[in-house]
């Protein structure tokens, strides 16, 4: 997979996407899979928030790798939770609520980034504001400590 971080505000990420597909079309790479965003981490700036993202785009492994990416052999989730979603880019942010809710409510806690699965990526492509997409986050199960009693 083709892989470029990026910093951006959420509403920078659907050009951000089209930017790199159009890259990637223009070197006549051919897609092997899903196009994949992962939301590592985020901050607050100006009343924004800005996330530190992983764009992912797959790539036959014999692909020649551009400057401005790096390639990455596999991708492994492992335990996850996830959720398909179809709606608008505004809305996203209402999906990784709900993924945390289940989270904590399950007595999970993540240890991944968010990821993003785009299987159709020409949807992205276009200037359409609706999106589809799986929604992932890593877990693994909080260990509470046992109490011994004499």
């Amino acid at each position: 997979m083709l892989s470029a971080n990026k910093n951006l505000r959420l509403e920078e990420l659907p050009e951000a996407i089209r930017s790199m597909l159009t890259y990637y079309h223009a070197g006549n790479y051919s897609m092997s899979g899903a196009c994949i965003v992962q939301i590592k981490s985020g901050e607050v700036v100006n009343k924004s928030v800005v996330y530190d993202l992983e764009l992912l785009v797959p790539v036959p492994g014999n692909s020649p790798v551009p400057a401005s990416f790096s390639y990455i052999s596999r991708l492994l989730i492992g335990n996850c939770v996830s959720l398909s979603y179809n709606g608008s880019y505004a809305d996203l942010g209402s999906q990784h609520i709900k993924l945390y809710q289940y989270l904590q409510e399950h007595n999970l806690e993540s240890v991944t980034g968010i990821y993003h699965i785009f299987e159709h990526p020409d949807e992205l492509e276009s200037n359409s504001d609706t999106i589809r997409a799986d929604i992932f986050i890593g877990t693994r199960k909080i260990s509470v400590p046992s109490v011994r009693t004499a």
